[in-house]
This record gives structure tokens, sequence and C-alpha cells, in this order.
């Protein structure tokens, strides 16, 4: 499914890192950190807004809300999930989280 300024769903897996927690947004390739996961979460989420008012503000084509990540994180998506039902010590989550766009293009 393509996301739009209208509808959106994005896939969020976060790792544990060397410097934190690493959060990774499968549709926009996005990457951040944090200190937790909820900060981790809060940076993505940040994210996703700043993107969704650029592209609407400056009339921007929507494929920045349809990219896919390098591809040493895409490898990351499929491993880590697996790896993580093995080895239950590795602190691994994975969202998916719907996101109404309209709610804040609308604010």
């Amino acid at each position: 499914m393509k996301n739009t300024l209208k509808s959106a769903t994005f896939h969020i897996l976060i790792y544990r890192g060397k410097e934190g927690y690493v959060g990774i947004t499968y549709e926009t390739g996005y990457v951040d950190v944090g200190n937790s996961i909820d900060d981790v979460l809060n940076h993505v989420h940040n994210g996703i807004i700043a993107t969704f008012k650029t592209i609407n503000e400056n009339k921007l084509s929507e494929k920045a809300i349809n990219q896919k990540p390098a591809l040493n994180y895409r490898i990351l998506f499929f491993v880590l999930p697996f790896i993580a039902n093995i080895a239950k010590w590795l602190e691994i989550s994975f969202f998916t989280k719907p996101f109404n766009p309209l709610l804040l293009l609308n604010s």
C-alpha cells in the first residue's frame, strides 16, 4: 500500500544499538536514535510529522513518504525479528502504527 497525504501506515523497527536505541521507519527510510524506546518513537513520530508538513506546505511529491531505507536497514526488518524469537535477551520492538495525516494538516 502506498502512503498518501490522506492515509498512511508506517512500520518502525526499534533495536538496542551501541549508543542507545535505533529506530528505522521502513516507508521513509528515516533513522533516529534515543536513550529509550519512547525517545525513539517520539523522534520518529516528529520526523514523520515534519515530512508531511514539508510535503504539504511546499506542494512536493508524495514519493518522500514511500521510500525504502538503505539496504542494510531493510535487511534488519527481516533479520532482527527472527533473531528476537531465538534470543529473547535482545531488546527489539516492531511497531506498525496507522497515521492519519489529515489530523496534522488541519491543525
